[in-house]
């Protein structure tokens, strides 16, 4: 697990930078720091003691962020983030591995609501979409285009 990096997957975010670079896409940043509220889910599984459903301010780093847009890209792992094509649950430690998958997908879920109610949109593309560079494309100018939340 310590071995396993956050940032500068070859396989996700450099393939999403090639198709940025590719298409001409400018304005877009990697890992910039968004200052937030996050709310802890109060439902989540915590040991007692915790901070249950208290407000806390976290630093946010969405894979790839357009300041002026205020569009935040998050290109998420199948295995990490719990795709609903690709996710295939592991045989081993089942116990560990459901509740470590779970917590990814509720901090994503307050790291979107956080991120939605300051004001920015969110887009999300699995690991799998980026085999596909003109549909990652068109949801993302989608995106940019779009200044609905």
């Amino acid at each position: 697990m310590a071995s396993i990096r956050g940032r500068g997957n070859k396989t996700t975010e450099t393939a999403f930078v090639a198709i940025l670079r590719a298409a001409a896409i400018v304005g877009w940043r990697r890992h910039l720091k968004l200052p937030l509220r996050l709310f802890q889910d109060r439902n989540a599984q915590r040991p007692m003691g915790s901070r249950q459903g208290r407000r806390h301010a976290a630093t946010v780093r969405p894979d790839f962020v357009f300041r002026e847009l205020k569009l935040a890209v998050f290109v998420d792992g199948c295995f990490w983030h719990k795709c609903p094509i690709h996710y295939k649950a592991p045989k081993t430690n089942e116990y560990y591995w459901e509740r470590k998958i779970n917590a990814n997908v509720a901090r994503d879920r307050r790291i979107d609501a956080a991120l939605k109610s300051a004001g920015w949109r969110v887009l999300h593309l699995w690991e799998h979409e980026l085999a596909t560079p003109s549909g990652v494309l068109r949801k993302l100018r989608r995106r940019l285009a779009c200044r609905c939340r």
